[in-house]
């Protein structure tokens, strides 16, 4: 619904802080806030909330249920959202905390750190990981040179994955960390064996322990990244960390942002988005559509 210009300024006074701008919120965000029942920025002075307890619950439930937008709702999602109705308000997911509008935030990286990512390590055995790969920039530029295949993209792909979950690729766009592949690999006595793997774990060779013929590779992957903020004070680690499921699924464990205060959109804008520069043309609508729904999130819908 939308506020009038009283209602408008009776929540804005009881709100912690002001509304955050719609086109600065991520899908994930965006329904945070809406579920929360907090208000949110459209465009000019108008202002959106959803004030019904019934209608954040049903939202709540969508949002965690996503491949349920685009589907037909069988009898069991009927019913359970018809329970939803006249239950407590849900228990909204935590607000990400934005930067206040006019402030500017100046983050310096001081330290990667990084446990079995593909490109900067070799897979080893399956209990025994290859040693952390360290890296601490000195500098405000930090300048890699190095032959393909060296690691150039790899220390790159580190930092975007640890902030965004995303993997860029040279000949094609940025695509999720989840993602698996087939993959071969031919063993020591000249056997092959075929599995399934992440798209950041480093390739087995032949002298690695891999599961039966058939199974997925383990999946055992986690990226720390250290930023200073403009005075030079250290800023909460920021963690990302990919694992397998016992029913074989892939798992992250997202990073929490909510220390450093900036709208997680922020991180794409500067990240992902670049490397989705290339794959934009002119005239193309689809394409770009596509570019945003992957940059904001709204691909699912």
């Amino acid at each position: 619904m939308k506020l009038s210009e009283g209602d408008r300024k009776d929540v804005v006074e009881t709100l912690n802080g002001a509304p955050r701008d719609i086109h600065l919120l991520t899908t994930d965000a965006l329904l945070a806030e809406l579920i929360a029942g907090r208000v949110v920025a459209t465009s000019g002075s108008s202002q959106l909330i959803i004030e019904s307890g019934d209608a954040r619950a049903i939202l709540d439930w969508y949002r965690r249920n996503p491949t349920k937008w685009a589907a037909n709702l069988n009898a069991g999602d009927t019913d359970a959202i018809i329970d939803l109705i006249g239950s407590p308000p849900p228990a909204a997911p935590p607000a990400s905390d934005g930067t206040a509008a006019g402030e500017r935030k100046v983050f310096r990286l001081v330290k990667v750190e990084a446990h079995r990512f593909a490109g900067l390590h070799l897979y080893g055995q399956s209990n025994a990981a290859p040693d952390r790969f360290v890296f601490t920039p000195e500098k405000a530029v930090t300048l890699f040179e190095g032959a393909n295949g060296s690691g150039k993209t790899s220390v790159a792909n580190a930092i975007v994955w640890c902030l965004t979950g995303h993997l860029i690729r040279s000949q094609r766009p940025p695509e999720q960390g989840p993602a698996e592949f087939p993959c071969e690999v031919t063993h020591a006595d000249g056997t092959v064996t075929h599995h399934a793997m992440s798209a950041i774990t480093p390739m087995p060779h032949a002298g690695s322990d891999v599961p039966e013929d058939g199974k997925p590779i383990r999946a055992d992957t986690w990226v720390e990244l250290t930023f200073v903020d403009g005075n030079g004070n250290l800023m909460p680690v920021i963690r990302r960390a990919q694992s397998r499921k016992a029913n074989g699924k892939i798992s992250e464990d997202e990073p929490n942002f909510s220390g450093m205060a900036i709208d997680p959109i922020a991180w794409r804008i500067a990240s992902t988005m670049p490397a989705l520069l290339p794959f934009l043309a002119v005239g193309s609508a689809s394409q770009l559509g596509e570019a945003v729904a992957r940059l904001t999130g709204l691909a699912n819908l």
